[in-house]
């Protein structure tokens, strides 16, 4: 079993709304730098992979789950 495998079994189901929505604005990224690379627009795709890991992954996803697990382990 791959890793890729490994993943395609995880259901939609069982993600919550944050993993859901990370996992939407991931894709998006993916698509938006194939293109900008297809493109040969580098600017663009350095711009949008910075956009995403700075803004959407670590200032908000990151922190969030920190809250999440924070809270998880004083209970």
């Amino acid at each position: 079993m791959t890793k890729e495998d490994q993943y395609e079994n995880v259901e939609k189901e069982s993600l919550n709304d944050l993993d859901r929505w990370i996992l939407s604005r991931l894709s998006w990224m993916v698509e938006v730098v194939n293109n900008a690379f297809a493109e040969r627009n580098f600017h663009k795709a350095i711009t949008t992979i910075r956009q995403f890991l700075y803004y959407e992954f670590c200032d908000f996803y990151v922190v969030c789950y920190i809250n999440v697990l924070y809270k998880f382990y004083l209970i």
